[in-house]
């Protein structure tokens, strides 16, 4: 069974969700240690950023192991190995970079989506929005207002 987590735009007794993502989902992974089960918890510019680093890093070191494995693909031919085991180490290498360009398009994805809820929080500097809490995260939010908070 997967896990969700939401986001939220707040303002007194009304909440509007705005994003919904699956445990395996990249914004899900990044968020998982600040948005709580089952209730909601506001997110604000701090938040944000501490989350955009995470989800840079993720992307820099996916980045660093796509070149090394591209690299050590590239040195199978050179394997003192039958062909058969020169096919499948190649293939196993394709597979393996194929998981880590996915990675790191599911985290220029994150990364986008964190941008679009920065562009949210700037849209109400200075409005009487920004005086209360705007955005909020949870996991598997249900219930009333006085409920998820």
């Amino acid at each position: 069974m997967s896990a969700y987590i939401q986001f939220f735009i707040g303002h007194k007794d009304t909440f509007l969700p705005i994003g919904t993502f699956s445990r395996n989902n990249a914004i899900y992974r990044v968020f998982d240690d600040i948005a709580k089960w089952g209730k909601i918890r506001p997110i604000g510019e701090p938040i944000l950023d501490d989350v955009e680093k995470i989800t840079k890093e993720f992307i820099n070191v996916s980045e660093k192991a796509l070149a090394r494995a591209e690299e050590e693909q590239g040195l199978i031919a050179k394997f003192n190995n039958s062909v058969e085991d020169k096919m499948e180490a190649y293939k196993d290498y394709s597979n393996y970079i194929s998981e880590i360009r996915e990675d790191i398009e599911d985290f220029k994805a994150a990364q986008q989506y964190l941008w679009f809820l920065r562009d949210i929080l700037d849209s109400i500097k200075g409005t009487d929005f920004n005086k209360d809490p705007y955005l909020y995260v949870g996991v598997e939010v249900e219930g009333t207002v006085e409920e998820l908070i």
